[in-house]
This record gives C-alpha cells, structure tokens and sequence, in this order.
C-alpha cells in the first residue's frame, strides 16, 4: 500500500512538473508586416509600439484605416476612398481619433472644428489579397469632443510599412 502511495505520488509530481515547465507562446498579430505610426502631438513625439494597418479594397469596404497605441494613448485613422496615391481630407472622408487620459480628440464629417489633411505617397495593390499596403503622412488639428476649446495639434505624422 505505501509503495502505491509513492508511486501516485511520483505520477503527480511528473504531470505537474511538465504542466509548470510548459512554455507559452507569444502571438503578435501581423507583426511580420512591420507598420509604424508616428506624429508629434503639441511639439512631443509620439510613436506607436504596435500598429495595424490596410487598405480594403473589397466590394463592400473601400477604406484604409490604421490604429496604434502608446502608454496610455491610441491613434485610429479611417479614410474611406482612398485608392490612390493622393491627398484627401479626413473630415470630408473619414475619422481621425486620439485617445488619452487628458481627453478624446476626435475629427470626422460630424465636427464642426478642426482640419487634417493624409497625403498617401504609396500604394501597393496586392492583386491576391483585399489588403493593400500604403505609405502616408499627415498633419492637422483635432478638438475634444467634451471640451471645444481644447484641441491638440498633429504635425509631422506618418504611417505605413518599413
């Protein structure tokens, strides 16, 4: 009986040994597609540390969008129609967000302040996929959507693949 209990006791050890020893693994979406996000926000850098972009050319969406994060702020960027190397003017065709403790600045056909203006300097149609790559820069202004005189200011921002 005693010889028993040990060996219960040994199989427990082993099972729980190789459950603890067990490595996890670490999935980062898209990482392969190497996108960056970048913009001076009032005059401070800022950089996302894990952003995700495309633009949709399907049937139903037609829109490039990217969103990133930092500490504790996120960057989205939606632009619909934009199949082409050209410029185009967010509050005309889509949403600019930047979200941080200090507020919610927000930049879309509904405002009634604000301007931002993305350049896309490149466009790669991937004839295999709905997923097409862009390079872009922009630049503009955006209010809190809770305090209209509040405002920060995005210059020098770019986005796209290294």
């Amino acid at each position: 009986m005693k010889l028993q209990i040990t060996k219960i006791a040994i199989c427990i050890l082993v099972v729980l040994s190789t459950i603890a020893c067990k490595k996890e693994e670490t999935v980062t979406p898209n990482a392969s597609l190497d996108q960056y996000l970048t913009m001076q926000v009032n005059g401070r850098n800022w950089a996302s540390t894990n952003a995700t972009e495309g633009t949709y050319m399907a049937d139903i969406i037609d829109a490039a969008t990217i969103t990133g994060m930092s500490n504790d702020t996120s960057v989205m960027v939606s632009l619909s129609g934009a199949d082409s190397v050209a410029s185009y003017n967010v509050k005309q065709r889509g949403l600019f967000r930047y979200l941080s403790l200090r507020g919610d600045y927000q930049l879309r056909s509904t405002s009634t302040k604000g301007h931002m203006t993305i350049n896309i300097t490149n466009r790669v149609d991937d004839p295999k996929s709905d997923l097409d790559k862009i390079t872009a820069t922009f630049s503009g202004v955006i209010y809190n959507i809770y305090n209209a005189n509040d405002s920060v200011i995005i210059t020098n921002g770019q986005l796209g693949f290294k």
